[in-house]
């Protein structure tokens, strides 16, 4: 057991490092840090469409990617490209032997690796956050964004040489751990994060083909949605003018707001429902005060910033929600986060590269220069507030508080409680309906996340939790996984 919980934690280390450095590699790129950093505009209109184009292209990998050599070979071939990018970097940066003569067609490729780069990152390591177990999710996510942000606003204290070295630092060292991450899995059956093993503990989640049906039209239409709103802001963005006000009454503005926000938040937690989930909002209330007074240089550059805040805001809940929802949509281990990152990415370049080739003469048609760029930042600026109240509201009622004693159970015992409670359904004349509820409330869920789940109302799902107390004589949900976990090792 303790070689297990030491592998343990030195993988969930390597996780957050490893995704850390890649968010924060993506956060120069939405905040278009990297053109500063470089000294070469980032932002090139072909790029995004470029970009797009590979994006939907990759689709035709999710079947191979169940192989062990695709998936490491995979791996290896994103850190080519980074080698190939950081080269291109150091190339152009200053006075490079490409600065001087740099063409577009370099300039277009500097900008489209760079971002394919930053795609393969991000959707490698969500997948290995993926086979994270649910329990794990709030500590990979919080510590893996707070260092993110940490390495993100480093770059914009650090100029010349020193920003360009972390830049490449933390892209190569993204990609070795990526390498080290899969290699380990993909090659230790025996652990608990193994393919095998963690799609073996979804074969016996009490999920109907009905439910993940609909879960995955809404759980892929938000992303569809949010990468269309992102595509569209950091488009406009761009080409916000320069206005310089001045900066304190708009960052206590903003302050203000977040705080309000923030506060409000607070309000959820009343009634006792908080879980250890709440600890992911820590993270954001001081990345969003901390960046609105801090970078607060004029409205198209708080404007900017405020797109990587509501990065920030996506991340965070799509960390703690993916091993939730790859159960829930019955999607094959290897391929689940793959495919929800192509659903949000593929959008967002369709939509950046046409407010990017068409942004200024919609600009000019909406508004000049002060007036839209107010109205981009506080519009920003009220998204962000109330998205990060709608998760933490959404993460209370619906996610379980992960139970002390979850790491001790396995597939092995997973399947001992399915026996159990398919004995136990029997013996005391539990409903089909009640035998899924049964089984949702052995593994922690609460009422409001079952009726999710199985789509029925929570009066409905209430009324099942009471008659399956009655029927087996128990008066809470911890006496019920006492009662089938007791008799799950009697069986063993």
């Amino acid at each position: 057991m303790t070689g297990v919980i030491v592998r343990g934690a030195a993988r969930n280390m390597v996780l957050i490092v490893g995704k850390a450095c890649a968010l924060s590699v993506l956060m120069m790129s939405l905040s278009d840090h990297m053109s500063s950093i470089a000294g070469m505009p980032y932002v090139d209109p072909a790029s995004f469409a470029l970009c797009a184009a590979i994006a939907l292209a990759m689709m035709l990998l999710v079947r191979p990617m169940k192989k062990r050599l695709v998936r490491i070979g995979f791996s290896m071939a994103t850190l080519v490209l980074m080698l190939v990018w950081c080269g291109l970097v150091v190339a152009l940066w200053g006075d490079g032997p490409l600065e001087a003569d740099a063409s577009s067609v370099i300039l277009l490729g500097y900008a489209t690796v760079g971002r394919i780069t930053t795609l393969l990152m991000n959707a490698q390591w969500n997948v290995h956050i993926s086979l994270s177990k649910v329990s794990e999710s709030a500590r990979i996510s919080s510590a893996s964004i707070m260092l993110a942000v940490l390495v993100f606003i480093c770059s914009y204290f650090l100029e010349g040489l020193f920003a360009l070295f972390l830049l490449v630092a933390a892209s190569l060292a993204s990609c070795i751990l990526n390498i080290v991450m899969e290699v380990s899995v993909s090659s230790n059956d025996d652990s608990g994060y193994s393919y095998a093993n963690v799609r073996e503990l979804d074969d016996f989640a009490s999920v109907s083909d009905e439910a993940a049906k609909r879960t995955r039209i809404l759980f892929f239409g938000s992303r569809i949605l949010y990468g269309i709103l992102l595509g569209a802001v950091v488009g406009l963005s761009l080409y916000a003018q320069p206005v310089h006000v001045h900066e304190v009454p708009i960052a206590l503005f903003c302050v203000a707001a977040l705080t309000l926000g923030i506060v409000g938040s607070g309000f959820f937690f009343l009634d006792g429902r908080s879980s250890s989930y709440v600890i992911a909002v820590l993270p954001l209330a001081l990345v969003l005060l901390v960046s609105t007074c801090f970078f607060s240089r004029d409205i198209a550059q708080m404007t900017r910033v405020f797109v990587v805040m509501t990065e920030v805001v996506w991340i965070t809940q799509n960390i703690l929600q993916l091993p939730s929802y790859r159960k829930m949509t019955k999607l094959d281990p290897t391929s689940f986060a793959f495919v929800e990152y192509a659903f949000q990415i593929i959008p967002f370049y369709l939509v950046a590269w046409l407010f990017t080739s068409y942004g200024d003469a919609l600009h000019m048609m909406l508004a000049a220069g002060e007036s839209l760029a107010i109205v981009e930042l506080f519009g920003l600026a009220c998204l962000v507030v109330v998205a990060s109240i709608a998760i933490v509201r959404h993460i209370v009622r619906y996610h379980p508080a992960p139970r002390n004693d979850e790491e001790s159970f396995g597939s092995e015992a997973l399947m001992a409680d399915t026996a159990a409670i398919a004995a136990m359904a029997d013996e005391y004349g539990l409903t089909p309906r009640e035998r899924e509820v049964c089984g949702f409330l052995a593994m922690g869920y609460s009422r409001p996340y079952i009726a999710k789940m199985l789509y029925i109302s929570p009066d409905t799902a209430k009324t099942h939790t009471k008659h399956i107390y009655a029927k087996m004589s128990v008066d809470s949900q911890d006496a019920l996984i006492g009662l089938i976990r007791g008799d799950g090792r009697r069986q063993r």
